[in-house]
């Protein structure tokens, strides 16, 4: 009897179809979308597009809700949102993936597990995962935050002040162009391939991961590591080297490659810190 009641409540809830609203200046969007995925796009223009979800406006707002019974009947599609450049987009989700070919003014995602991937963007993101995937390519905006449990984290070709914080699973920067860096990590790996900025300060924190840098040969930074258990290892020469021992176990080494215009601190109790030539293994 009760299977027979839902099914009758299902088939009596129309099919969600495709909506438009116009945003509000300074207006928010909110996609709650539960266990399915998201693909948001970004366009010219005012107005929010919104397919196989249903959507409201109420004052500055503008809400996308998953919730049983409007999206019972499209669990398994993807909720496609199209916005506006100058939108702000908040995007709660369980487990589904969320992709965004382009990053608006503001994006603001919370998951737990959906893998997630962005492309481009020229504002802010705020990434916090449980144990997502997460992939940023191509950003070019003013701020990036991320942090994640037990997810690993690759960016490419970053810019803009970088903050990620990670747990268990490997951080990896590729091609980023960021004067300010900051990354820790507390048993997971830390990659740095690409050369430095010249005017770049950068700091790097891990437990037991290893801090690793692919580097031009002819690439300027000073280095300056403090660590307990780690050592620091770099097949590219160095112009120069101190070490030195505290009482309690600590080592500080700083080494200079080429002029030492960026500046890179790197803390490690137990990891080592290596720097390389690009494309040594």
């Amino acid at each position: 009897m009760i299977g027979a009641t839902l099914l009758a409540l299902a088939l009596t809830i129309p099919a969600v179809q495709d909506t438009t609203l116009r945003l509000p200046q300074d207006g928010v969007v909110y996609i709650h979308a539960g266990h399915r995925g998201v693909l948001l796009r970004v366009v010219d223009g005012d107005n929010v597009t919104v397919r196989n979800a249903p959507a409201r406006s109420s004052g500055r707002e503008i809400r996308i809700d998953t919730e049983w019974p409007f999206g019972s009947r499209r669990q398994n599609s993807r909720i496609e949102v199209i916005v506006p450049a100058r939108a702000d987009v908040r995007i709660e989700s369980i487990s589904g993936p969320i992709e965004a070919s382009e990053v608006p003014r503001i994006l603001q995602i919370e998951t737990v597990s959906g893998p997630i991937i962005t492309t481009g963007g020229r504002g802010t993101l705020d990434i916090e995962s449980v144990s997502s995937p997460i992939q940023v390519r191509g950003f070019q905006g003013r701020q990036l935050e991320i942090e994640t449990m037990s997810g690993p984290v690759s960016i490419d070709g970053a810019t803009g002040r970088i903050e990620v914080s990670g747990v268990s699973e490997s951080l990896t920067f590729r091609n980023v162009r960021s004067e300010s860096v900051h990354a820790e990590s507390l048993n997971g790996r830390i990659d740095w391939y690409g050369p430095i900025d010249p005017r770049a300060r950068l700091r790097f924190e891990s437990h037991n991961g290893t801090v690793s840098f692919f580097l031009p040969p002819d690439n300027d930074v000073r280095f300056r590591v403090n660590t307990f258990l780690g050592r620091f290892q770099s097949s590219i020469p160095v112009t120069n080297r101190s070490v030195g021992d505290d009482s309690d176990g600590e080592q500080e080494v700083i080494a200079v490659l080429g002029k030492g215009s960026a500046d890179v601190r790197v803390d490690t109790f137990n990891g080592n810190v290596v720097v390389r030539r690009i494309g040594d293994s």
